[in-house]
């Protein structure tokens, strides 16, 4: 009571600013109370540490480099951390302009020995298709012995190809006496041969490629009808190796001949004596073909010669049988297609001859060169 007199009786002397005293409380109500709501809006705004959920991430550092400002982010990509693995980068060589120019040459003349080659095929397929082939020709021949005149021959073949493997031919010869003798006859035919041959595709001894044979005459000469002879069966077998991309070839065969004749003996326009039954010969070419359009050969055989047994004194010889040999030269030049120009020598001799007790290391009778001129067509 006496509290709430004093201050009236103040208020009322005027000692007591009233007014004033209540628009200062209210002033410090206000100043107090706003850092609490300042406090609560901070809380409101950011979360405090406790409220925060914990991200691992967060805590370390990142190993991206900071964005730079004015940059435009990139966009997440959506490919897998495997997928993003990009393809090692091939590594090109620097290759010498040298070496360069050197492999594009190689490569160009790779394609042109494939179109020769692809060409060759076409060519040999198509003379595959030809079925028949045509020869003929002519050979001039000069023996080194005055005994023996020259003679000219005229020779004509047929072929018929069966398959790659199979073909028969028919033979002919002819002839031409040029020093005509009043007992013989100016042409002189020889006998018709008929040939088989057959070539597998088998090789032996280190690609020897074979081919077999066999061959029938014809008694058509005036030797064979004079003589009673009335076939020759004939058999054959070769093996040839090629080399140097098939421009040298080695050849060696064997062959035999069985004779049918009607009489032991021959005729006495022949000198007589005693007729053969059987021979055998082996024999042995080396050929090249590498040199333009020439071809060289060189041959030799060795064969044996049996004859029939026959009393006659006018005959010395101890044995039945001859050992001929010979050997031949021979060069041939492609002057046009089909036609061919050859020329031969040719050496026959005898170590042994039935008959005699002579041995003949040179026979001149039996030696001769020829020029020959042949052509060939296929159809």
């Amino acid at each position: 009571m006496l509290l709430r007199l004093g201050l009236k009786l103040l208020l009322v002397a005027g000692f007591i600013d009233l007014p004033a005293i209540l628009a200062q409380e209210s002033t410090s109500e206000e100043v107090s109370e706003k850092p609490e709501d300042e406090e609560v809006s901070k809380e409101d705004e950011a979360p405090s540490e406790e409220s925060k959920p914990e991200d691992p991430a967060a805590e370390q550092p990142s190993e991206a480099s900071p964005i730079e400002e004015g940059s435009t982010p990139e966009p997440a990509s959506s490919e897998k951390p495997e997928d993003k693995e990009s393809p090692a980068p091939e590594v090109v060589e620097d290759i010498p302009k040298e070496d360069l120019e050197k492999k594009i040459e190689e490569e160009q003349q790779s394609e042109t020995d494939h179109e020769v080659k692809k060409t060759q095929k076409k060519l040999k397929k198509d003379k595959s298709k030809k079925k028949i082939s045509l020869s003929g020709g002519m050979s001039y021949t000069q023996f080194f012995s005055d005994l023996v005149d020259p003679s000219l021959s005229f020779s004509f073949s047929l072929v018929y190809l069966k398959n790659k493997k199979t073909s028969i031919s028919v033979s002919q010869s002819v002839s031409k006496l040029l020093v005509k003798n009043q007992e013989d006859d100016e042409l002189v035919p020889q006998d018709t041969s008929i040939s088989y041959t057959f070539k597998p595709k088998l090789t032996f001894f280190g690609g020897g490629h074979a081919s077999v044979g066999s061959s029938l005459r014809l008694p058509v000469s005036q030797y064979s009808r004079k003589n009673g002879v009335w076939t020759t069966i004939g058999l054959r077998s070769s093996l040839t190796w090629y080399y140097l991309d098939k421009k040298l070839s080695n050849t060696a065969g064997i062959s035999g001949s069985i004779y049918g004749n009607q009489y032991r003996t021959r005729h006495e326009d022949y000198g007589g004596g005693a007729l053969p039954y059987l021979s055998g010969t082996a024999s042995w070419s080396l050929s090249y073909s590498g040199y333009q359009d020439l071809v060289f050969s060189l041959s030799a055989s060795y064969g044996e010669i049996r004859y029939y047994n026959i009393e006659d004194e006018n005959f010395f010889a101890d044995t039945s049988f001859d050992h001929p040999y010979s050997i031949g030269l021979s060069a041939s030049y492609m002057v046009m297609e089909s036609l061919s120009l050859g020329l031969s020598y040719g050496q026959s001799n005898i170590f042994e001859q039935y008959g005699n007790l002579d041995y003949y290391v040179f026979d001149d009778e039996n030696s001769n060169l020829n020029l020959s001129l042949s052509y060939s067509k296929s159809f």
